[in-house]
């Protein structure tokens, strides 16, 4: 599992660096991804969707690791498997404060072949 050593480094939630950019890019990636975009998922119903297509849009970034070295890849995929725990938590607590299933409303991982639906 990926673990986040510098939460120090993080984007503005709109100015979310590539996280494919040069070091240390994929940390501040998740950073920006763990304090800002999953943390804003669900504040709200109406906004869930909107939150999850943003989400999903960074998880495609994130990728695109066609052409990029072995420990490149490896740390994609240790970086989206902490994105998906991250996820999953914010699903849980946000239930366990009464926020409803949606049921229609998924985000895949494809560096994982794995999706949630909230």
């Amino acid at each position: 599992m990926f673990h986040v050593r510098d939460r120090s480094i993080c984007d503005p939630s709109h100015l979310i660096r590539n996280p494919l950019g040069p070091a240390p890019a994929m940390l501040g990636w998740a950073n920006t991804m763990a304090q800002t975009r999953i943390a804003e998922l669900f504040r709200t119903v109406s906004g869930l969707e909107g939150h999850a297509r943003q989400i999903q849009q960074e998880i495609n970034r994130l990728s695109k690791v066609e052409g990029c070295s072995g420990a490149v890849v490896a740390q994609a995929i240790r970086v989206t498997a902490f994105i998906r725990h991250s996820l999953l938590q914010a699903h849980r607590d946000a239930q366990a404060r009464g926020f409803p299933h949606v049921g229609d409303v998924s985000i895949h991982f494809p560096l994982l072949n794995d999706s949630i639906q909230f």
